[in-house]
């Protein structure tokens, strides 16, 4: 349920895969958005094999980068469904909005129970 209230801003505080694939930091950026005073937290969700070609190399600007192939590092870095519903669960104690930007309309389907709401680009 979301709780937005009338004439207020509602906050959300972004983490997209800033995690690094650690759920230990997505845990740590719910606490830091609570305490910042945000109403949701929206993380990103994908698969890595439809989100890039398999020989896509790894684009050279990012840094502390151990992958060759763009489609490695997005395997190291995704969240998988059963790391979201954790979340969607801590993200309830702590009376906090979750959303996420699905890379693939079959994850809208097996995450439209769980999540306050997608955000689509």
């Amino acid at each position: 349920m979301l709780h937005i209230k009338k004439n207020k801003v509602y906050f959300i505080a972004e983490v997209g895969s800033n995690h690094s694939g650690n759920f230990q930091n997505c845990l740590k950026a719910i606490d830091s958005a609570k305490k910042s005073g945000a109403d949701c937290i929206k993380f990103q969700l994908y698969d890595e094999r439809t989100i890039v070609h398999p020989k896509l190399k790894t684009l050279k600007y990012i840094k502390n980068n151990n992958f060759t192939y763009q489609r490695d590092r997005f395997k190291f870095l995704k969240l998988n469904l059963e790391k979201i519903f954790k979340i969607k669960e801590y993200c309830k104690k702590k009376k906090l909005d979750l959303c996420v930007t699905p890379f693939d309309h079959r994850l809208v389907k097996k995450l439209s129970k769980y999540i306050d709401f997608f955000k689509v680009t």
